[in-house]
């Protein structure tokens, strides 16, 4: 996630969070996740146990005092409504502002002292990481470990395929000679059972700067950094599976990105420009070289936010317009595979809220969530996967903490 040039502009607004008694949000998390039994005793086969599903977003907090927190939500599985869970929201310090989970849904990560002062492009205070566990039933989140970074402005976080490895993009000061500039750095850990986080031999590897965003391949071989730099462009890194080490990089597209995303069909890369030229680039993956071939770009203000849908089929695309309020909309584009395009389907862009800057499809594909830093919610919608069209599911937008920036998705297995 890429805000921190743009944190300061928007429109913070104090609000109030009621805390409803742990014991009823128990029982609603509980009505939001399983199947009543009913059925059962009416002679009818036992239901299948249903599997959790919850929305984990990260709230920045007041600009002034940056007391961050965690939301955590479960999903309704038929309706897609929102339940707080148990303990939400959860404590996170200085500006959390990027969020990620394993694909088991074992743990959730959180980046904090992600932003500089206005004017600056990046503070010297180091980065933290924190590892929370999930609890597969209740959603509720309890601290694993925290750790400091090596380098300062966290900006992206990245999970293998196999949950075992963690990569954290961020930017460091290399102090060699009188002068001093910028670099960036991926550290990488390895992902213990218990949610601590021990950092591989080897860590951090070098990148060229300002570091933007980082996207695993679903084969997990290779990991890619876009820089955000016009001479770097987009580079990949040869990642080997079983160490979590990487390789020297090697840059594979020229074209600046700010946020990539891949989809589970290993064909595709969509990449964003928002802070540049406005626009979202498909590019087709060359699953041998880790080489990239860009597609024609498609102009969309201001794109802050990809997510692809579990089938592979579609992206959703969260914007915000550079109109008062910043008023933020979802996008949903369907990918065509043997054209190698993109084609936004038909019908208008759901409105999402003010200052919309992330966007997740739920693991099923069946609902697409939206945070809007602006105010202090997030919005949910039903996704047809025939049609691609999103229906607001009922009683949202739903309340969150104070500047929403990122969300995650997850699913106990």
């Amino acid at each position: 996630m890429r805000v921190k040039t743009f944190r300061f502009c928007v429109v913070l607004a104090s609000l109030a969070i009621s805390l409803l008694g742990c014991s009823t949000l128990t029982s609603e998390v509980q009505s939001a996740t399983q199947d009543s039994t009913a059925e059962a005793s009416l002679g009818h086969p036992s239901p299948v146990p249903v599997q959790a599903e919850f929305v984990y977003v990260a709230n920045l907090g007041p600009a002034s005092t940056h007391s961050g927190s965690i939301s955590g939500y479960a999903i309704d599985r038929h309706s897609g409504k929102l339940v707080p869970v148990p303990g939400s929201p959860f404590p996170a310090e200085d500006g959390p502002s990027t969020i990620a989970s394993d694909p088991h849904g074992d743990h959730v990560f959180v980046l904090e002292k992600t932003f500089s002062l206005p004017g600056e492009p990046c503070s010297h205070v180091k980065g933290v990481l924190l590892s929370e566990n999930v609890h597969e039933l209740s959603g509720t989140l309890s601290l694993a470990d925290k750790i400091t970074l090596d380098g300062s402005c966290p900006a992206s976080l990245a999970v293998d395929p196999r949950g075992k490895f963690l990569y954290v993009g961020m930017e460091t000061t290399d102090a060699v000679g009188l002068g001093k500039r910028m670099l960036g750095e991926i550290q990488v850990f390895a992902i213990q059972a218990n949610g601590k986080l021990r950092e591989i031999a080897g860590s951090p590897f070098q990148v060229a700067p300002p570091l933007q965003s980082l996207a695993m391949h679903p084969d997990g071989k290779l990991l890619y950094a876009a820089t955000g730099d016009d001479r770097n462009g987009i580079v990949v890194f040869i990642r080997d599976p079983e160490t979590g080490s990487l390789s020297l990089p090697i840059t594979v597209a020229s074209r600046p990105q700010s946020m990539l995303a891949i989809g589970p069909d290993d064909d595709f890369m969509i990449g964003d420009s928002p802070s540049v030229v406005d626009q979202v680039t498909l590019f087709r993956i060359n699953e041998v070289s880790g080489d990239l071939t860009a597609q024609s770009p498609m102009a969309i203000v201001l794109p802050w936010g990809i997510s692809v849908h579990p089938s592979g089929k579609f992206a959703a695309i969260a914007a915000t317009r550079l109109s008062p309020g910043l008023p933020g909309e979802i996008l949903i584009y369907r990918m065509d595979s043997s054209s190698s395009g993109m084609t936004q389907v038909p019908g208008p862009a759901a409105s999402a809220g003010n200052g919309t800057f992330d966007v997740k499809f739920d693991a099923q594909g069946s609902f697409v969530y939206a945070v809007a830093e602006n105010d202090n919610s997030i919005a949910g919608f039903s996704f047809n996967g025939s049609s691609g069209a999103l229906t607001p599911v009922p009683g949202s937008p739903f309340q969150t903490g104070q500047s929403p920036i990122a969300l995650t998705v997850v699913r106990p297995k």
